[in-house]
């Protein structure tokens, strides 16, 4: 019984092991069987996905032709830069860019200079470059009559290329010459013209001392007096208190004069604030006169060229003709007389008059991101790092990565750099007689200012970083151009501060078309709008996503007029980029204005405002793009070069895209945009991110930044080679190598 039981469970595991094996078979084929499969369903899926690129590369093509464009695989850099720079101006740079090569020995590179040192080396480049005549008052609008040099673009065009070399020597050529010279001819009247003259070749220079250490913001709460002495007919200038201390003065260690502003007193009336020219220095002597103390303010985060110090004045006194009396005048009996009788807003004229400053900043801002740019591109495109396997590594600005945070700056520089001519021509164009012209041209250079300024500082963060660890070498230059461009969002005006005045007229135009006045000015598109933005959104209008509907944007105008508009049929150029920017300005201004009313019925209108503030300074800077968006497109569309009228129109629309994405959450939130669109719009902005990659080598080389002002080993012209070969030939050339043991 044992044995046949012993017997039958060998046969049992036998026929196990034999089920088992059967059965591993089975599983092993059933495995092949599995994988073989998943190898068919991958291959159907390649298959499908390169069906579905084919089909969606023939349907873009199809949408170009629709907008008549043609794929541009180049486009004549010489062209470009000359429409963009302008014909007269660009040739001024390469005239003041060769001068500067030719004497290498006063604008050599030198990281590593005391503040001392480097403060008497931009001086005397700025004195070199008075001497040569590219920065002067006779290029600047003034009053004294008209000029034939007359010339703000040139301006800004001459010192461009110092902005690059460093920035101290512009900066401190716009103290003497904008700030100081700007104050005296726009402030003043014939009886200065001795220091017009005295200013013009830099004979005597000159500071502005408007900032104190209490106040930067608030010029109206100053604290420096101007006492009018009727008996002896001068002007006694103090400061009442160590706050009261003129700070951050640009060129205060050099400077023979200022226009000093400070608080008229007249009789014991205070008349508010009051530009007086006070004398500093004699000629030949640096040293101060009596009752005015001057001192330091010491290292910087960057400009350390520029000597910025602090002034203290002491019953110093100046001649009543000193008084810069183009809006108000002190009579020698002492009778106050003015022109613009509201305090207000003669304050407001004062300011308004000091606008080319900031129109130049403007430029400032895209001329510094240029330099980046050329930098950061150059290096993309032959730093290469990783690739498919078995195969090269590629380029990093082949990576969508790095091309969706490059691309987009390169459309904003373009953009602000366009955008800066503008305001040129219009200062340059302006009525100084005209009061309203001026004050909006005031308020726009305002925004532009800050909008510029905030987009540039972050731009050249990202320009540093997407160059990796050579983008933190000092000879690669993003450290200058970052700190040195940095007081940009200060100087000039607060960003903060100078967003929320663009507010105000923008609420100050809303409340007026409820008194039976129209938005006028800059802002008539407001009028055309507002209606709309309490309208419902079309369904169809607002998930349409084809590509040749986003990038014509005509979506924005079939909101406004309804279904029946025609997508297919409709005008594809110029693009309507700008009504989709109308709809939100209009949409923000009308619920900002909203909130700022309802939150006044509670609260002091101080306080009111103080709470609303973000949703004022969001509807401000909606108004800056809305501006720049437009006058983008006016520049796209005049572009009289078919191949450059392309790349502009992918950068205009790489500029405009992103804005909208930026703030989905508006126009998501009033319904203007749905998810389908929202979606497609961020896809496009990958797509035209690739397609301005094409170009992008172009494109840089189009702001015409000689390779001695860039200077970075990584950003020179291409030679074929690695630039970091550069890096290293630089270093072993410029810096020491450790000893050896033997």
């Amino acid at each position: 019984m044992n044995t046949n039981a012993a017997v039958s469970s060998r046969t049992a595991a036998r026929r196990a092991r034999a089920v088992a094996r059967h059965m591993g078979l089975v599983t092993e084929s059933m495995s092949g069987l599995a994988v073989n499969n998943a190898a068919k369903t991958k291959e159907v899926d390649q298959e499908k996905l390169r069906l579905k690129k084919e089909q969606r590369k023939q349907r873009r093509e199809e949408e170009r032709r629709q907008l008549g464009e043609e794929r541009v695989e180049v486009f004549n850099v010489d062209v470009m830069a000359e429409y963009v720079l302008g014909s007269k101006y660009r040739a001024q740079r390469r005239t003041v860019t060769e001068s500067v090569k030719a004497n290498a020995e006063l604008f050599p590179y030198n990281f590593e200079l005391s503040k001392e040192d480097q403060r008497e080396r931009v001086l005397q480049q700025v004195r070199w470059i008075a001497a040569k005549g590219w920065a002067s008052l006779d290029m600047l609008k003034y009053v004294f009559g008209p000029s034939a040099r007359e010339d703000p673009t040139m301006y800004c065009n001459s010192l461009e290329p110092f902005i690059g070399y460093d920035g101290s020597i512009a900066i401190k050529a716009g103290v003497h010459f904008l700030l100081f010279g700007g104050s005296v001819v726009n402030l003043g009247t014939e009886r200065h013209q001795k220091w017009y003259d005295a200013t013009n070749n830099l004979a005597e220079g000159g500071c502005f001392a408007m900032t104190e250490l209490g106040h930067g913001s608030n010029v109206q709460g100053i604290g420096t007096t101007a006492v009018y002495d009727k008996a002896t007919g001068e002007f006694v200038i103090n400061t009442p208190t160590d706050v009261d201390r003129k700070w951050w003065i640009g060129h205060a260690a050099h400077a023979k004069n200022a226009v000093v502003f400070a608080q008229l007193n007249v009789d014991g009336q205070e008349h508010g604030v009051h530009a007086f020219v006070v004398p500093l220095r004699p000629r030949d002597s640096n040293a101060t006169y009596p009752g005015i103390l001057i001192g330091d303010c010491g290292h910087k985060m960057g400009l350390n060229g520029v000597d910025n110090g602090w002034m203290k004045f002491t019953n110093v006194r100046v001649p009543r003709e000193n008084l810069l009396n183009r809006f108000a005048d002190v009579q020698p009996d002492g009778q106050y007389v003015s022109s613009v009788k509201n305090p207000l807003k003669r304050f407001g004229r004062q300011l308004a008059a000091l606008t080319c400053g900031r129109v130049c900043l403007v430029s400032g801002s895209s001329a510094t991101l240029s330099v980046a740019l050329t930098i950061a591109v150059r290096f993309a495109a032959g730093r290469k790092q990783f690739g498919p396997p078995g195969e090269p590594e590629q380029p990093i600005l082949d990576y969508i990565s790095h091309q969706r945070r490059l691309m987009p700056m390169l459309a904003n520089c373009y953009a602000y750099r366009l955008m800066g001519h503008y305001l040129l021509d219009l200062y340059k164009n302006a009525d100084s007689n005209n009061a309203k012209a001026i004050g909006e041209l005031h308020s726009l250079s305002a925004g532009v200012k800050a909008a510029a300024s905030w987009y540039t500082n972050v731009a050249l963060q990202v320009c540093r970083e997407s160059c990796g660890g050579q983008g933190y070498a000092a000879y690669n230059r993003f450290c200058h151009l970052r700190n040195d461009h940095d007081i940009y969002q200060t100087f000039e005006g607060d960003n903060t501060v100078l967003m929320q005045q663009v507010a105000k007229d923008l609420l100050t135009q809303y409340k007026k078309q409820f008194d039976g006045k129209p938005f006028s000015g800059m802002l008539k598109y407001l009028g055309k709008q507002m209606g709309h933005v309490i309208s419902e959104s079309n369904p169809y209008v607002t998930n349409m996503a084809s590509w040749t509907h986003l990038r014509d944007q005509e979506f924005q105008k079939e909101y406004a007029l309804g279904p029946q508009l025609n997508v297919a049929t409709s005008s594809r150029w110029p693009h309507r980029f700008g009504i989709a920017f109308d709809y939100r300005v209009a949409r923000l201004l009308h619920n900002t204005a909203q909130l700022l009313q309802k939150r006044a019925k509670n609260n002091d209108f101080f306080t009111a405002w103080n709470q609303t503030l973000p949703e004022l300074l969001h509807v401000a800077e909606a108004h800056v793009e809305r501006v720049v968006v437009k006058q983008f497109v006016r520049r796209v569309n005049d572009c009289p070069d078919i191949n450059c009228k392309h790349v502009l129109k992918l950068l205009c629309d790489l500029y405009a895209l992103t804005k909208i994405e930026k703030d989905l959450a508006v126009f998501s939130k009033e319904g203007y945009i749905k998810k389908r669109k929202a979606n497609a719009i961020s896809e496009l902005i990958t797509e035209l991110c690739q397609e301005v990659r094409i170009h992008a080598l172009h494109l840089v080389d189009a702001f015409e930044v000689d390779d001695f002002i860039v200077h970075a080993p990584l950003g020179l012209k291409p030679d074929g080679h690695d630039p970091l070969l550069r890096v290293l030939n630089y270093v072993q050339t410029n810096y020491a190598t450790y000893p050896q043991s033997s």
